[in-house]
């Protein structure tokens, strides 16, 4: 493990993008959420293999519900523990730069970007607020820096 990751080991990091395989800090306890839930199904089974204990499930945060990433956060504060660090990761412009986008790319991503990130923001930070504790980390897209 490399030591900017030491300080991750034994945490639960929930993480958003997880269908393409993102967020799983090394040695952390994980918490995995990805539209296409074969993603977080197959990395925490293979964080599963390394000994590390990982969730994988909804929400798909293109058709963000408030409810369901509650209870997603509920369940990850049963089974994985309570959350020290959330990365959202989730991304929803694909590969091609932005100015390459069409009309219909736009609401898919506010939903994931805007809404997605608001509804498990607060529903994580509800839960860490009261511990004084927890980390908030968004990443934002990054198409519109990509070269053709």
């Amino acid at each position: 493990m490399n030591g900017s990751c030491r300080e991750f080991a034994g945490r639960v990091v929930p993480a958003t993008g997880a269908a393409g395989g993102s967020g799983a800090a090394q040695g952390a306890r994980d918490a995995l959420a990805g539209r296409d839930t074969s993603g977080p199904e197959a990395l925490a089974a293979g964080l599963a293999r390394e000994g590390r204990i990982a969730l994988a499930g909804p929400p798909d945060l293109r058709n963000a519900d408030a409810t369901a990433v509650r209870e997603t956060a509920a369940r990850t504060e049963r089974e994985p523990g309570p959350a020290a660090v959330l990365v959202n990761g989730a991304g929803a412009l694909g590969a091609q730069p932005v100015a390459e986008t069409g009309e219909e790319d736009g609401e898919p991503a506010r939903a994931v970007h805007a809404t997605g990130v608001f509804h498990v923001g607060r529903a994580v930070s509800r839960r860490t607020t009261p511990r004084h504790r927890g980390v908030i980390v968004t990443v934002a897209c990054g198409t519109a820096s990509r070269r053709a």
